[in-house]
């Protein structure tokens, strides 16, 4: 009963291997008959060898051949790698009618031009000092009944800053950090200018003498707190109250511009 299969599958075997070699035949025919075929020459390489066995130069030539052939199949083009265009943001955030392009119009001042010549921060620490000799500013906690009441004395003292009324009516630019009195506007018309990122958020607010609160005379579209900007406009010697802080200027802008420190 088994002869039968295995003879079918030597006839079989049989006609798989006649039909090969008929094949070869052909090829061998039609190579001699086109002079302008091209036989490439089989590499001598023995069976035995594996891929990490192979010689160097027979390794790469196999590497290049591959990535080629992946190329290939990946119908890969040579790409031209394009920048992304560089979004340019209009560096004017407001701007009044009553702005003079004569740069000479606005003085630039520091902070420090704004504080009178006989007031010292540290002084006001020694006043804290004096009166809670038992804190220890460096150490202390934030939850520290002793140390609250000691912050709130402090903020006493710098919400009263002394500022310089000679400044009253004084045209000036100067740079600081823009701190919206309203955090969910989308468009403000007034904010705290500060010398520094960070004031009067978590921190207790510098002295008054050091904010500045800006007006304007149309809104502009906030892009984010504390951004950093140059402001130009009219100063006055006038107080202003906030649940930030106490602005011991008030300011009209007369320009409000994003903060570049190679613009002068």
């Amino acid at each position: 009963m088994l002869l039968r299969p295995i003879a079918l599958l030597s006839v079989v075997s049989l006609l798989a291997c006649a039909d090969q070699s008929a094949e070869n035949e052909t090829v061998q025919a039609d190579e001699q008959a086109s002079p302008e075929a091209v036989v490439m020459p089989e590499a001598s390489v023995s069976a035995d060898y594996s891929s990490s066995e192979l010689p160097a130069e027979l390794l790469a030539a196999e590497q290049e051949l591959s990535e080629l052939e992946l190329a290939n199949s990946l119908n890969v083009q040579e790409l031209t790698l394009v920048a992304p265009p560089v979004l340019e943001l209009d560096p004017v955030l407001a701007l009044s009618d009553a702005y003079d392009e004569n740069p000479e119009s606005y003085p630039e001042f520091s902070w420090l031009d704004l504080v009178p010549e006989d007031f010292y921060f540290s002084a006001l620490l020694d006043q804290v000092q004096e009166r809670f000799p038992d804190v220890d500013f460096a150490m202390m906690d934030d939850w520290d009944p002793m140390a609250i009441k000691a912050l709130d004395y402090l903020r006493e003292l710098t919400d009263a800053a002394p500022v310089r009324e000679d400044l009253d009516g004084s045209k000036m630019r100067i740079p600081g950090f823009l701190l919206p009195l309203d955090f969910e506007a989308q468009e403000i018309s007034s904010f705290l200018l500060v010398p520094y990122f960070g004031a009067c958020i978590h921190t207790p607010p510098p002295p008054a003498n050091q904010i500045i609160l800006v007006e304007l005379d149309q809104p502009f579209r906030l892009q984010q707190m504390f951004e950093p900007v140059w402001v130009n406009g009219s100063l006055s010697a006038q107080s202003f109250e906030s649940e930030l802080a106490m602005a011991g200027y008030r300011m009209q802008a007369h320009l409000v511009e994003l903060y570049d420190e190679f613009d002068y």
